[in-house]
C-alpha cells in the first residue's frame, strides 16, 4: 500500500492513510454498505450477506458498481400515480 501511495510512515513509524488511501477506503465501504443493502434486500441471511460483501466490496468494478446502485435507485423510486 505504501508502493500505491495510499499509506504513509512518519518518522516515529507510525502508519497513517494519505488522501487517495482515504479515497479508496470510503469508496470500498460505500461497496459494503450498498451490497450488503442489495443482498439483504434479496432475502439472504444477515450471516450469509456480511460473508458475501466482503468479497464484492473489493471485486466489483465501479461501472458495475454504478450501473446497480442506479438500478437500485430506479427500483425504489416512489411511483407516479
Amino acid at each position: 500500500m505504501i508502493d500505491e501511495k495510499m499509506v504513509q510512515k512518519d518518522d516515529k513509524g507510525i502508519f497513517s492513510l494519505t488522501q487517495k488511501g482515504s479515497e479508496c477506503a470510503k469508496e470500498i465501504y460505500e461497496k459494503h454498505c450498498f451490497s450488503y443493502e442489495l443482498l439483504v434486500s434479496a432475502g439472504i441471511d444477515d450471516k450469509l450477506a456480511q460473508k458475501e460483501v466482503c468479497k464484492m466490496e473489493h471485486d466489483l468494478s465501479e461501472e458495475s458498481f454504478q450501473k446497480l446502485k442506479e438500478l437500485f435507485k430506479n427500483m425504489n423510486a416512489p411511483r407516479n400515480r
